[in-house]
């Protein structure tokens, strides 16, 4: 009887939105809790013009990377899975901004998403001539629809060499060559700060040019200047990401 009552409650109408509620009370306290909650409200317009972009995208150029995918819902081997936020994509527009304003030699720098998801932001970079592409996702079924997506891709390509990496960004070890690192709000400050002390330490051992781009509410301003990273400010208007340069700067295009 008691597990009949289980199942009739977890079929009620609202239930995954009052789990979801549970989640982010234990998360982020009430107050946190609530403040997400008016915001996520507040940019419910925002979101839905978001989501029909992504499928404009996604029909343009024959893959699928729209929609949202909660972590609970995969098979993630980290000990830091409670810590990341679910799988949305990135908005193409707001990104190819950003990467067309960014003071570089596209072919010396390599490009890493952090947290690449189902690749949107992979397939977007590889408009431009990078060296390298590489996203950086820990769950493995999302990484199987990057793949297919990379192969399935019917849009503008520059960069050949796109790859696609199962780890715990906590864990990973950024390329030697100047790097430009991309985060669309992957996962909470912890994981961050493990992040930014390997980033560090890469630095420290082998300098050379490094930026980071944060999304529009990626909450990691202070880590990253920490970190010696300095916001980049003279960007055109409608770049409306944040981007930073680590200590040894790039040559001017």
């Amino acid at each position: 009887m008691l597990h009949n009552r289980r199942g009739a409650w977890r079929s009620l109408p609202g239930t995954p939105l009052v789990r979801r509620s549970v989640r982010a009370l234990r998360r982020y306290g009430l107050r946190g809790a609530a403040f997400r909650g008016w915001t996520a409200f507040r940019e419910l317009p925002a979101t839905r013009r978001t989501a029909k972009q992504a499928r404009a995208f996604d029909v343009a150029t024959g893959v699928e990377t729209a929609g949202v995918v909660r972590l609970e819902a995969l098979s993630i081997e980290s000990e830091n899975a409670a810590l990341g936020h679910r799988y949305q994509a990135s908005e193409a527009g707001s990104l190819r901004r950003t990467l067309a304003s960014l003071p570089v030699e596209y072919e010396q720098f390599v490009f890493v998403d952090i947290g690449s998801g189902k690749g949107r932001a992979l397939l977007v970079a590889a408009e431009f001539p990078f060296k390298q592409i590489i996203g950086v996702e820990f769950a493995p079924e999302l990484n199987d629809v990057a793949r297919q997506n990379l192969a399935a891709y019917s849009g503008e390509r520059r960069c050949a060499w796109i790859e696609v990496i199962t780890a715990d960004a906590a864990d990973y070890s950024i390329p030697d060559d100047p790097v430009i690192l991309y985060f669309y709000n992957p996962f909470l400050e912890p994981v961050m700060s493990r992040v930014m002390d390997r980033v560090s330490a890469s630095l420290g051992a082998e300098p050379r040019p490094a930026f980071i781009v944060l999304t529009s509410g990626t909450p990691f301003q202070t880590i990253v200047q920490r970190a010696g990273f300095a916001r980049v400010n003279d960007l055109p208007d409608d770049v409306s990401d944040e981007v930073y340069a680590g200590p040894v700067m790039a040559p001017a295009r």
